[in-house]
């Protein structure tokens, strides 16, 4: 007794057992939508904390890095006149170790081909005896002329009373003094760098002197003690070193405190020189400073953050009792119903659940099926779901997918309208600061390519002594030959290059051969050319060096200058053109550095030649150089400057920074009235209609030679979603919080849908074909989850009223209709 007695309960706990078993816990309908609760409330609050609690920047990143930019392009203008000054004076002393002069001569020479320096001397090495001198006085007080032995010192900084001087040193050949030291003095100045009218830009020596500045004097104790510190950390990068594997300079910016009205001083430093350069043992320091208000940035909607994320959590339990109350609860209630049926409890009870969906088809399949369980006689019939599935599938209920629709809608409400304002940025504030030193940055850009290209100029004309006339007849002039470096280059050319070219032309050796061996020396010299090659004046070829020539015959003979040698075509083909023989005006004899240009180039290549009235005869071979489209491309590229093209005078791209179409449009239109205002100066400017609101400067590559007459331009446009504003960063950030919101919602209600209502969709179909009489379609259960658990119970149910059917039709008698306890 006291066993079958104690039987009941264990048979009820064990059921108890069972049906937890069957309701996994990491699997079917709970784990997504626990998931998806989880993910919508950890958005919410990286949402509150991200973009709520962002603050105005009292010094915004876009004008520090303005300000870093700024003098890095001053540290690297300076560095490429230091290192451009030492080694044209080293190129044209070497020109003297085959054909050595008198002190006088050697300066008299130097003064035709240079006039960059202040003052020239020639002094003997050890005792500083003065041989000869040239121009203003050259401060050699305090100088150790007696270690100089065979190598040229470094150059040196030094004081004049007419302010701060740079000596630059060389060592030449004289005819009666044998080995001299040749000194050239010139000023330190940071070279055409505009700025604003409150930026000021030093240059400051190790000591902390200043140099040179433009802009506004500083005054301030704050501001001085600001400077000094932005110079002490140039220092300390310059003795790390930059980071293995890379060449970067030392520079950075600093911000300073603010003053009893709210103003505070931003500072950006860098070193003059790298690792490897002439200029690194000078130690000077480029700074450049601004002021900025108190409230430089600005936010749309400071407190969208902490609304957006509100929301989003009221929408996470909006979602969640949503996702319980129409998907989990009639699953757990189907699954009941199946298993109170299988078990055979309670069959004069209709089956209850939902009536919609897929779990309503189910319903009411199990109530067919319950009728047929108690009426063995009954004929299965189809439910009035299946008689309209079969009539047409267009009459079928959204289902399962309709919440889950309704889900994905509210999260997209949430997501989008943060997408739509994160790319909204026609309203944000561009402070004043960072407009200015893009048309600054862009005007010195302008100013770089002018040099570069004059220099390139130069570079052909000071090849004349060694080329004699290009047949073989040297020149009678003893100028020694010198050949100028652009800004940027490198110091590593040796001398002897300058020697061998000085040394053919002092032999009168200067044929073919001799004038591809000085081309071939030139252009391995210098990096900025394709080819280099000697014309006739018909327009033959007489000798090269490097690539194919481009542009030969008769129209390829013309006046000296740089030029644009082609308007159109796959490549914009830019050279300069030096005659070897005597010119007929003054412009023959202006200096290499001013590098004037006595035409300028028409349109068409079969005339780019053809003097105009006024421009000097061609009597002798013309020296041609072709630039690299890469070299002039490198030129544009600045850092933080954005998209920068080259145009020519008809406004058409000739290069730029990023890919582009030779002679096209400039792809920026809204660019054309900063063009036509800076005609009269460099000009800038926010535009905002017409596309995305971008920062606009352009340039003229003004200044003297033959480069500032062909009407050319830079324009520069930096959009303003790349700055690095306060604005900018909150719209990111709201971006990133609509994005992982759709993500979220994207991955649980897309996981529902597979794991759940694909699986409840069949199950439902099959359903209906068993309520309908198909006893052969066997039912698998495909996850071991809540349609799962229904899938086994029907297939249970299958089984039961197929072997009924088997009996009825052998006539043996069915089962029993109904049982009060488990099978």
């Amino acid at each position: 007794m006291s066993t079958s007695a104690a039987r009941p309960p264990r048979m009820h706990r064990q059921h108890r057992y069972r049906r937890r078993a069957d309701m996994p816990l990491l699997g079917g309908i709970r784990p997504p939508i626990a998931l998806l609760l989880l993910l919508l409330v950890s958005v919410s609050a990286v949402t509150a904390v991200a973009v709520g609690g962002l603050r105005l920047d009292s010094t915004p990143q876009a004008v520090r890095e303005s300000q870093q930019y700024t003098a890095e392009d001053g540290a690297g203008a300076l560095r490429a006149a230091v290192n451009e000054s030492a080694t044209d004076l080293r190129r044209a002393a070497a020109g003297f170790d085959a054909a050595p002069a008198g002190p006088n001569d050697v300066l008299a020479t130097l003064g035709q081909a240079y006039q960059k320096w202040r003052g020239t001397v020639v002094v003997r090495p050890g005792s500083g005896q003065l041989l000869a001198a040239q121009g203003e006085t050259v401060p050699l007080s305090g100088l150790d002329l007696g270690r100089i032995t065979n190598t040229a010192p470094a150059p040196v900084l030094t004081s004049s009373a007419s302010g701060p001087r740079l000596l630059v040193f060389a060592l030449v050949a004289t005819k009666a003094q044998g080995r001299a030291l040749l000194v050239a003095s010139d000023d330190l100045r940071l070279p055409s760098l505009s700025t604003a009218k409150t930026q000021t830009v030093e240059v400051l020596d190790p000591g902390g002197r200043v140099l040179d500045s433009t802009g506004p004097q500083l005054g301030a104790e704050g501001d001085e003690r600001i400077v000094a510190d932005a110079r002490s950390r140039a220092a300390r990068q310059r003795a790390a070193g930059p980071r293995p594997g890379t060449e970067e300079s030392a520079s950075g910016s600093l911000t300073g405190a603010a003053d009893p009205h709210g103003v505070r001083r931003i500072v950006g430093y860098a070193a003059v020189g790298g690792t490897r350069d002439l200029a690194a043992p000078l130690g000077l320091t480029v700074v450049s400073s601004t002021t900025v208000d108190r409230q430089p940035g600005s936010l749309r909607h400071p407190l969208l953050g902490l609304a957006a994320a509100g929301t989003l959590l009221l929408l996470a339990l909006l979602i969640g009792g949503l996702l319980v109350r129409t998907l989990q609860r009639p699953l757990l209630q189907l699954f009941l119903e199946s298993r109170r049926l299988t078990r055979g409890e309670r069959l004069d009870q209709p089956v209850t659940g939902p009536n919609r969906g897929e779990a309503g088809r189910i319903t009411r399949a199990l109530e067919e099926i319950r009728r047929q369980l108690l009426d063995p006689g009954r004929t299965p019939g189809p439910t009035s779901d299946g008689t309209r599935r079969r009539a047409g599938r267009r009459l079928r209920r959204p289902g399962i997918a309709l919440p889950l629709a309704l889900c994905a809608a509210v999260v997209l409400g949430w997501s989008g309208p943060l997408l739509l304002l994160g790319g909204n940025n026609d309203s944000i504030r561009v402070p004043q600061q960072v407009v200015a030193a893009q048309r600054d940055r862009t005007d010195s850009t302008a100013d770089r390519v002018r040099q570069a290209l004059n220099e390139g100029y130069a570079d052909l004309r000071s090849l004349r002594r060694a080329l004699g006339d290009g047949t073989g007849t040297a020149p009678s002039t003893g100028a020694a030959p010198s050949t100028g470096t652009a800004p940027g280059a490198g110091v590593g050319a040796t001398q002897g290059a300058g020697a061998g070219a000085g040394s053919s032309g002092d032999t009168g050796d200067t044929g073919p051969l001799a004038s591809e061996a000085v081309l071939r020396a030139a252009l391995a010299e210098h990096g900025r050319y394709r080819s280099l090659y000697l014309l006739s004046p018909a327009g033959a070829v007489l000798a090269k060096a490097g690539e194919a020539p481009r542009h030969t015959g008769a129209g390829a003979v013309g006046p000296d200058g740089v030029l644009l040698l082609n308007t159109s075509g796959k490549e914009p083909q830019i050279a300069a053109r030096a005659a070897l023989g005597e010119q007929s005006d003054a412009a023959a004899g202006e200096g290499a550095a001013a590098a004037p240009a006595t035409a300028t180039p028409t349109p068409s290549p079969s005339t780019a030649s053809a003097p105009t009235p006024g421009t000097p005869a061609v009597n002798g071979p013309v020296l041609v150089g072709e630039f690299k489209l890469d070299f002039l491309v490198g030129l544009l590229d600045r850092a933080g400057l954005g998209h920068v093209w080259l145009l020519d005078e008809r406004q058409r791209i000739l290069a730029a920074n990023q890919g582009f179409s030779s002679f096209g449009e400039l792809p920026e239109g809204r660019a054309r009235s900063v063009l036509a205002d800076a005609s009269k100066g460099a000009s800038a400017d926010v535009a905002r209609g017409g596309g995305d609101p971008a920062v606009l400067a352009a340039a003229k590559l003004g200044g003297s030679g033959s480069v500032a007459r062909l009407g050319w331009s830079v324009v520069s446009a930096q959009p303003v979603s790349w700055l690095h504003l306060d604005q900018n960063r909150a719209d990111r950030r709201t971006m990133l919080a609509g994005m992982l919101g759709l993500a979220a919602a994207a991955l649980c209600l897309g996981w529902l849908y597979i794991a759940v209502g694909l699986p409840l969709r069949r199950l439902a179909a099959a359903a209906e074909e068993l309520a309908a009489g198909d006893r052969r379609t066997v039912l698998y259960p495909v996850h071991h989850d809540e349609v799962g658990a229904v899938a086994r119970s029907l297939e249970l149910l299958r089984q039961r009223l197929d072997r009924r059917g088997r009996r009825l039709s052998a006539g043996r008698p069915a089962d029993a209709p109904a049982r009060s306890g488990p099978p």
